[in-house]
Order: C-alpha cells, then sequence, then structure tokens
C-alpha cells in the first residue's frame, strides 16, 4: 500500500478505526486490537532489530539491526512512502542507537567493537551516499542513547557510566563533558529542548534513581531534578514538546508523567497498570501538536497508548508493542512502530 504525506489525505475505513476505542483513566482494563490505519509494515529486515527512526523531512525511515548472533549490524534506509529499501549502511560492531540530524540526509550510529579491548564509538554516515561523514570518539563505555539538537548543531549522547558528552556535529569534536555524582544516577535517556539550551536526562542506577535532570547546555549547570517515582530502577525515555512547553518522561513501573517547563509543576500523570494493565513504560513521543503523546507499555500486555495531556484521556491503540522506536511523522499524519519481536521491524500507520 502507498501513501501520500500531505495533510489532506484521507483516513483509513470506518471498519479500521472501529477498532480504537477510548477508555477513561479510571477504567478497567481495557482488550487491545491489532493496530488499525496499517499503512505499511516491513517485516524480517533484521534477526534483531534493535531502533528506528523518521528522517527531519519525513521521506525516509531508518532501522538499526543485527544481521546475526555475533554477527555484524547494518542501518536499512528505506522510503517512508512504501518501505522500498533505499541503502544499507554496513555498521562495524555492536551497535545501541540511530538519530537523524535536522536539515541533512546525515544518520548516526552508536556502536562499539566487539573482543576482548572493545571500543566506542558514533559514526555518522549521509544516508543518501553511504559515505562516512564524521565520527565522534572519546568514549569509555558504550553510549546509550543519542540526541541531535532542533537545529542539528550539536549531538548529546548518554554512556553506560556517569557521562553525559555534547559534540559538534559537523567537526565532531567533544564540547561538554557532564560527570560526576551530581547525576544521581546512570544516564539512560535524553532530549534536548526545542530551542537548544536545556538538556533533560532521564537516571537509571545510582543513588538518586528514577529522576530526570535539567541541564544548561551552555556550561553543564544542573538546573532542575524532577522525580518520576520510586518504585522503578530507570527511567526509560523522556521528550520535550514541540513547543516546549511540557516534558514528558516514562519508566520501568508503567508511569507516564508530564511537567510544565516554565515552573516544572506537574501537570498529568498516567498509570499503565490502569489502562492496559501493562507493567512498564519504555517508550514515548509527541506528535507536532504538543498535545497527544504516544507511549509504549509493557510488557504483559505490551500495547501502544495514546493519551492527550490536555483531556486526560486515553486510547488503547493496539496490542503491538513499539519496543524499537516510536516516533510521529513530522506532519503528524503518520506514526511508525519498531518492534524487536521475530519477524517484525517497522510499521507505519495513520495518526488516531
Amino acid at each position: 500500500m502507498s501513501f501520500n504525506l500531505s495533510y489532506g489525505r484521507k483516513r483509513g475505513s470506518v471498519a479500521a478505526l472501529l477498532l480504537v476505542f477510548t477508555i477513561s483513566f479510571c477504567a478497567t482494563h481495557a482488550s487491545a486490537q491489532p493496530c488499525p490505519d496499517e499503512v505499511w509494515c516491513i517485516s524480517n529486515v533484521y534477526p534483531q532489530v534493535i531502533d528506528s527512526a523518521i528522517s527531519h523531512d519525513g521521506t525516509m525511515i531508518a532501522i538499526l539491526g543485527m544481521t546475526g548472533p555475533g554477527a555484524g549490524a547494518g542501518i536499512s534506509i528505506r522510503s517512508a512512502v512504501d518501505g522500498t529499501l533505499l541503502r544499507t549502511i554496513d555498521v562495524p560492531g555492536l551497535p545501541r542507537w540511530i538519530a537523524w540530524r535536522p536539515g541533512t540526509a546525515h544518520i548516526a550510529c552508536s556502536y562499539n567493537t566487539m573482543g576482548n579491548s572493545s571500543e566506542f564509538f558514533v559514526k555518522v554516515w549521509d544516508a543518501g551516499t553511504g559515505a562516512e561523514v564524521v565520527t565522534m570518539t572519546g568514549f569509555t563505555h558504550p553510549s546509550t542513547a543519542g540526541v541531535y539538537s532542533a537545529d542539528g548543531s550539536k549531538l548529546a549522547t548518554t554512556e553506560q557510566s556517569l557521562f553525559i558528552r555534547i559534540f559538534n556535529a559537523d567537526s565532531g569534536a567533544e564540547e561538554l563533558l557532564i560527570s560526576g555524582a551530581s547525576m544521581g544516577g546512570m544516564p539512560e535517556c535524553l532530549a534536548f529542548s526545542p530551542d537548544g539550551t536545556q538538556l533533560a536526562t532521564g537516571h537509571g542506577a545510582g543513588f538518586q534513581p528514577n529522576t530526570i535532570k535539567i541541564w544548561s547546555v551552555a556550561n553543564g549547570q544542573a538546573l532542575q531534578t524532577l522525580q518520576l517515582g520510586a518504585d522503578a530502577p530507570s527511567v526509560n525515555a523522556v521528550r520535550y514538546s514541540p513547543d516546549g512547553t511540557k516534558l514528558a518522561a516514562t519508566n520501568g513501573s508503567g508511569r507516564l508523567v508530564v511537567w510544565k517547563t516554565l515552573d516544572w509543576s506537574e501537570l498529568t500523570t498516567f498509570e499503565a497498570a490502569q489502562i492496559t494493565g501493562s507493567v512498564g513504560g519504555y517508550d514515548l513521543a509527541f506528535a507536532p501538536d504538543s498535545d497527544l503523546i504516544a507511549w509504549g507499555v509493557g510488557p504483559y500486555p505490551a500495547a501502544t497508548v495514546f493519551v492527550r495531556v490536555s483531556t486526560g484521556v486515553t486510547t488503547a491503540i493496539c496490542n503491538e508493542a513499539a519496543t524499537s522506536g516510536l516516533e510521529f511523522a513530522p506532519d503528524g499524519t503518520w506514526w511508525l512502530r519498531g518492534t524487536d519481536t521475530s519477524g517484525d521491524g517497522a510499521c507505519i500507520y495513520e495518526t488516531p
């Protein structure tokens, strides 16, 4: 099935839309359905899919995966229109994440060489030509997450230690290193504010687990600490809304909290256990309207849930989890679900 990436695109069939159901926050657990309004799904891209992402112009999808047990890895670049393979980029090691650089066709990937003396890198390729662009070095442990600033000038990474590094995206030079006990726990995920002045990081194991730290990008100073609860070991995802007025985070116990960035007061909280009966939250994404959130919850059961911050209404869309990437298209009309379960690679659906 093909589609047109325009605002005027028709919605799915009435039968498909009937699969969507709305429940209140305190309702009994709903029985999730298969994801409706599927545009396309690509299967068996890699034996194990690790991450997936949408290019910032919405024309390409990248799928990161392992090519086999103990073997290499690759990035499959595909057309967002119909999933057609455009290019495959070989990754020379064990990969962790991918991120598209805004305003370019460049894609960054974290990986470490395999063997007794592993080395750790973030390498950037041109998805159009397959050429290497720049390599970030200096890591002492694997980089577990990475994100570009909205203007594409900086790349921030977390490390499997108490390190956060910010690099110049053009030269690959390290511009800022945040380290030490001020983090409170190992950084697991991160997000730039839309204006690029702040960096939010979610933390796991340590003496302050399950916290979010807000940092100044200019000097690395800690500006704010937010608590997501004490009943889970780590924060699994953190995101700013596109308009910069909200920050959302989810954790391993299945809690989603949204704060106002003006004064860091809590706007709303959702519990996966009360919506789907799920026991965890592992990814989230804001739609361009800064109100709709796609939330990956699970397992037991795994589901993708959509929540409206302004109304508190939750819509459980499907029992197919987005375990390896969850994003909205730039125009908000469709969303990407990546999964590492057997037989899947990535799927695109119309936004409910």
